[in-house]
C-alpha cells in the first residue's frame, strides 16, 4: 500500500512531499509482505470488492482489532472503525462532525 500513497502524493501533491511520505511510512509503520497474505486474500476473495482485498488481508493476518476506515465496503467486516467510532471506543468524545 505504500506504493498507492506515494503515486497519490505524485499526482496530487509533488514527488518531493511523496517522498517524504514514503520515508515517514517505512520509518513508522510495520510493513507487511503481500506474499505473507496471500492466503488470506484467497479467504477472502469475493466478499470485498478486488481493489481493497489486499487492505482487508493485512488487517486480518495479524489480528488487528480496529482498522480504520471511511471506507464502507469494510462495514461488513466486524473489525470495521471510523476515526469517530474508535474515539467512542476509547470513551473519549468525538466531534459532531463526521470526518
Amino acid at each position: 500500500m505504500i506504493k498507492e500513497v506515494v503515486r497519490y502524493f505524485e499526482k496530487y501533491h509533488s514527488a518531493k512531499l511523496a517522498n517524504l511520505f514514503r520515508k515517514y511510512l517505512l520509518e513508522s509503520c510495520t510493513i507487511i509482505a503481500r506474499e505473507k497474505v496471500l492466503g488470506a486474500m484467497r479467504v477472502y476473495h469475493g466478499k470485498i470488492k478486488e481493489k481493497d482485498l489486499e487492505q482487508l488481508a493485512v488487517t486480518k493476518v495479524p489480528g488487528i482489532k480496529y482498522p480504520l476506515s471511511y471506507d464502507r465496503d469494510f462495514e461488513k467486516f466486524q473489525e470495521y472503525t471510523t476515526p469517530k467510532m474508535l474515539v467512542t471506543l476509547l470513551k473519549l468524545k468525538p466531534s459532531p462532525r463526521e470526518f
